[in-house]
Order: structure tokens, then sequence, then C-alpha cells
């Protein structure tokens, strides 16, 4: 009968902690859109120079609470010659190498495309900042999509937030382009960030909990089995002293 009780409480522990772990990852390992700005580009009208990459850097960036692994950040450009990427937590003259999270050469993306930047990046909570640039070539200039005041569809993951896009001009920028001094703009660049949430170690925490305790309702249940066998074996040798 113990043995059955023992089976039961192991048997309700562990279903427990499967049903914990499978409501857990249909939320916490699926692809998630942490930000997204998109609308419809000014690529061919007079304030389409806003978004010209060409000895200008321009930057725009989002903040997230939560930390999201597989992470890629894509965007829409027109193409006219190569450009870099810069991803760092930092913007503006005290900005170096050292806030770099990474870095990306690219040649000529097609146009109007959801082109991705950069990839495969594990992110903690913070604050980002992408900047693109290029330097002069004497080429047509590759034209990132920048949307007209006020018109940009933002989403969001929870605790996700876009920030104001900026940008820089040649003279107020050194030979690292996201430490030039940048200046907010009116408009919004297109980009998106989509990526893996990570569980919180509470998640992982609570599973670690259930499976010990689940652990130390077996060993109660062994050390009552072993207590009763040994009080029988100490009857029976008083019978037969008897």
């Amino acid at each position: 009968m113990r043995h059955d009780r023992c089976f039961m409480g192991l048997f309700t522990s562990t279903a427990l902690i499967v049903v914990f772990l499978a409501c857990v990852p249909s939320v916490a390992f699926s692809d998630t859109t942490i930000v997204s700005v998109s609308g419809t580009p000014l690529f061919d009208n007079n304030v389409s120079h806003f978004g010209e990459i060409y000895d200008w850097p321009y930057s725009t960036s989002w903040t997230q609470s939560q930390p999201y692994a597989d992470v890629t950040i894509s965007t829409v450009l027109k193409p006219g010659g190569p450009i870099s990427a810069f991803l760092t937590t930092s913007l503006g003259p005290a900005t170096d190498a050292t806030s770099q999270i990474a870095v990306g050469g690219f040649g000529l993306p097609p146009t109007g495309s959801d082109y991705p930047l950069l990839s495969g990046l594990t992110l903690p909570p913070g604050t980002y900042y992408l900047t693109l640039w290029s330097p002069p070539y004497g080429a047509e200039s590759t034209l990132w999509a920048l949307l007209p005041p006020d018109s940009a569809s933002i989403v969001t993951d929870t605790g996700a937030i876009v920030n104001a896009s900026e940008s820089a001009r040649p003279v107020d920028y050194p030979a690292y382009p996201p430490s030039g001094t940048f200046h907010p703009l009116s408009s919004d660049f297109l980009f998106s960030v989509t990526g893996t949430p990570v569980p919180e170690p509470t998640t992982l925490g609570i599973a670690g909990i259930l499976l010990l305790l689940a652990r130390r309702r077996v060993v109660r249940s062994h050390a009552g089995d072993r207590t009763k066998s040994e009080s029988l074996a100490v009857c029976r040798l008083l019978v037969r002293r008897r």
C-alpha cells in the first residue's frame, strides 16, 4: 500500500512538472518580434535625402527589459553603395569599440526588402543602438527607408520600446561612426528586431524545486519502508526467544 502511495506521489509530482514545462516553452522558446517600425517609406520625394547613408551616420535604437537569443535585425534599404552596420550599447562622443556588440559590412541589398543586417545575437536587457554608415565613394548613395513624421506603425514585445531615430553630420563624428554627435529626427527609420525570449532564472528554479520535492517524497517513502521492515524483524526475533 505504501509503495502505491509512493508511486502515486511521484507520478503526481512528475505530472505537475511536465505540465509546467510544457506551458513555458510555448511562450519562452517561440520566435518573437521584439520591436518593429513599419510603414510607407519616403524613397521618392524631396525629403528622401534624410535617409541617405553617404558620409552621414544614422542611428535608431530600442530598449528591452528581458533577454533574447537568436536575435536578427533587419531593415528596408534602397541600394546605392556598400554600407556598414554597427550595434552598440551607447551612442555619442563617449562611445568606442568597448560598447560594440556586433558590426557588419554589406554590398547592395535588394530594393525594398526586409534586409537582415545582423543575426545570431544574444542580447540581455538594455538599450541598443543600430547605426548605419557609408564612407564617400563617389557613387549613388544607399537610402535607409524613412517614414513621414508620426506615420510609423510600431509593434513591441512586453517591456520593449522604440526610441528616437538620430543623425550626425560628417563634421560631427570621428573615425568610429557611433561616436559622433547625434541629433534627433522627427521621422522614424524602418527596422525590425526579432528573437527568442530566454526563460527567466525563476522559471527554471521553480522546475528544480518541484523535482527536489518529488525526490524528497520518494526518499521519505523508502525511509518509512525501511523503518517498518526493521520493526517487523525485531518483533520476530523477540517471538522466537520466547
